[in-house]
């Protein structure tokens, strides 16, 4: 499954926070994120396949488990690769992501809400049971609960257990400055799927990060993904993209002649392609 999905938004009137408004008006799907509302079904879309469509819901079909979690690939032998080797909690999201988003009915969906459920804990975070992800690191409690609260977002269902308070820690001692790039947007997005205000200083603080870590050519850690993640970060927040035309002119530069785009070696050219359009298409919106 392609390791990247993600979008919606959030805030109250009252609230100095990113409005419920401002965070809706720019969404689209893409996750590591999920959809509010459907769009329009793979027939009606121009340019797209029925045929293709019906092969990746079939292809998900033959991933799902008893449990209502899902394998990474019908083939057991595969152990999944990005996302879907790290945690268990990543295959499910992104089915549910996709099927939301084309108006798909997913096989016993009430499954896939307990399996989720059941890897929330008492304080409001969720954990994966199976990957390769160190489970006590930072990373693995930002990607796990962002994931669970964006899964259960996408089936209709919210978290038993408010997760709000999970994010604090990363703001306490500028601990958010230790993650990964990519993890930038899930911050607004994990407050969008909560329908919950993203607080103003967690906003300030990661705009200025990004910005300050941006290089001329409107890249982060000179790779597309990272790029990508600024790009989402910014939409969610309902806000014009820093250095847009340049990271758009970069893009454009990095594709290769096959039509894909690297992302570092190893090649993950359906992971580098995604990103890389989700870049291009809002700045044709001038959204980006």
């Amino acid at each position: 499954m392609n390791e990247c999905m993600k979008s919606i938004r959030v805030r109250s009137s009252v609230n100095k926070g990113i409005t419920r408004r401002q965070l809706l008006r720019g969404a689209a799907c893409t996750i590591a994120g999920v959809v509010v509302s459907k769009l329009p079904d793979s027939s009606a879309a121009p340019g797209q396949s029925v045929e293709l469509a019906d092969e990746t819901l079939a292809f998900i079909r033959r991933c799902v488990r008893a449990d209502g979690g899902y394998d990474p690939s019908p083939d057991l032998a595969y152990e999944g690769n990005s996302d879907t080797k790290l945690s268990d909690l990543a295959a499910v999201t992104y089915a549910a992501i996709l099927a939301k988003t084309m108006g798909w009915q997913l096989p016993h969906p009430e499954r896939s809400i307990d399996f989720i459920q059941r890897r929330q804990q008492s304080d409001g975070s969720f954990i994966h049971l199976i990957g390769k992800m160190d489970s006590k690191s930072d990373a693995a409690l930002l990607y796990n609960t962002v994931q669970g609260v964006v899964a259960l977002r996408a089936l209709g269902e919210r978290p038993r257990i408010d997760p709000s308070k999970t994010l604090y820690r990363f703001f306490v001692g500028d601990t958010f400055k230790k993650l990964p790039w990519y993890t930038t947007s899930f911050f607004p997005l994990f407050y969008a799927a909560l329908d919950k205000p993203f607080p103003q200083q967690y906003d300030e603080a990661l705009r200025a990060h990004q910005v300050r870590n941006q290089t001329e050519d409107g890249y982060l850690g000179d790779h597309v993904a990272s790029a990508f993640h600024m790009a989402h970060y910014f939409r969610l927040v309902g806000q014009p993209t820093p250095k847009a035309k340049q990271m758009v002119a970069r893009v454009l530069r990095d594709q290769k002649p096959d039509g894909g785009w690297n992302i570092k070696e190893p090649s993950w050219d359906v992971h580098a392609c995604f990103d890389a359009v989700f870049i291009l298409r809002p700045s044709q919106r001038k959204s980006c």
